[in-house]
């Protein structure tokens, strides 16, 4: 079972989060987690910002840049790792904490896709 991280350290990734992808990052410190690869629920905080393709390259884009600024004192878990064409995801522990990292991507509603895109036209 996982431990509730501490408010301070949250607010401490928040900050590294923001600094990272140059965008706001919101902060709840308790909210509904669920562990879908050890089948464990709980408690958890959560980091989440926004932005579009002019901020951000890719979801891998994020993940990666999360994930190489926050990865120190924490250990990679292999078995969380997902990538495809709108997601990617990683994760790390640390003692008790387990850190979840996601990024994804939707198009607005009416945007045509190139025809070269994962995504049909939207009509």
């Amino acid at each position: 079972m996982y431990d509730l991280l501490p408010e301070t350290l949250g607010k401490d990734l928040q900050t590294i989060a923001a600094q990272a992808l140059g965008v706001d990052v919101s902060l709840q410190s308790r909210v509904p987690f669920l562990d879908t690869v050890a089948g464990e629920a709980g408690q958890g905080c959560r980091l989440q910002a926004a932005g579009n393709g002019t901020r951000f390259a890719s979801p891998q884009d994020v993940v990666a840049a999360l994930f190489n600024l926050v990865c120190l004192g924490w250990t990679a878990q292999p078995t969380y790792q997902a990538d495809g064409p709108t997601g990617s995801a990683a994760a790390l522990t640390r003692d008790m904490g387990l850190m979840l990292i996601s990024a994804t991507w939707k198009p607005d509603m009416g945007v045509q896709c190139p025809p070269i895109s994962p995504f049909p036209d939207a009509t």
